[in-house]
C-alpha cells in the first residue's frame, strides 16, 4: 500500500463523523452529504497507486480517520466548543510535542511539522457550523493546495504523484522553511 493511499484514508473522517452524528444525535444526513460521501469514497480508490493493499496499511489509514473524526466529533459535542481556538490549538500541539518526543525517544527520529491556521480554522469551523458540516469543508485542502501550487508556484504536473504532496510539506522541503 503506497504512503499517498493510506494518508488518503485519513480523509474518510467526514463520513465518520457524519455517521456519529446520525446514530448519537439522530443529525439529518441528507443528500449533499450523502453525494459527498460517494464523491470522497471514489476519489480514496482514485488515488490508489496500484500497489499491493495489505490490512496492516488499512487499519493504520482508517485508524487516522477514527481517531481524527472523533477528535472533530468531539469539538462539538464536548466542553471543547467553548474553548477558544488558540488555546485549544496550543493544548494540541503540547500534547503533540509530548508525544513526538516520545517517539523520537523510542525510534531515535523526530519530526514535528504543524500549521497553526488548518487547526483554528478547523476549530472556527466546528464552532459556527457544527462538525459535520466542517469535516466536509475540511476535505476540500488537498484539492485546494494543489490548485494553489499551480497558480502560485507555478507547479508543473509530471505524474500521478504531484496530486499525492500538500503544499506545505513541498515548500518545508524545497525552501527549507
Amino acid at each position: 500500500m503506497s504512503l499517498g493511499f493510506a494518508t488518503m484514508c485519513n480523509y474518510a473522517y467526514p463520513i465518520l463523523v457524519s455517521l456519529a452524528s446520525l446514530v448519537l444525535y439522530k443529525e439529518r444526513f441528507g443528500r449533499l452529504k450523502i453525494l459527498a460521501s460517494l464523491f470522497m469514497l471514489s476519489g480514496l480508490f482514485l488515488c490508489n497507486s496500484g500497489g499491493a493493499m495489505t490490512l496492516y496499511g488499512i487499519f493504520l489509514g482508517l485508524g487516522s480517520a477514527i481517531t481524527f473524526g472523533l477528535y472533530v466529533f468531539g469539538q462539538e459535542h464536548s466542553l471543547m466548543i467553548e474553548v477558544e481556538p488558540l488555546k485549544l490549538f496550543f493544548y494540541n500541539s503540547l500534547f503533540g510535542f509530548i508525544a513526538a518526543i516520545v517517539i523520537a525517544t523510542v525510534t531515535g527520529k523526530f519530526m514535528f511539522v504543524t500549521d497553526i491556521r488548518t487547526h483554528v480554522f478547523m476549530f472556527m469551523g466546528v464552532r459556527k457550523v457544527g462538525a459535520s458540516k466542517a469535516a466536509f469543508l475540511s476535505v476540500l485542502e488537498p484539492g485546494l493546495s494543489f490548485v494553489w501550487d499551480i497558480l502560485f508556484f507555478w507547479y508543473k504536473i509530471q505524474s500521478d504523484k504531484s496530486a499525492r504532496y500538500s503544499s506545505y510539506f513541498r515548500l518545508f522541503y524545497n525552501y527549507g522553511l
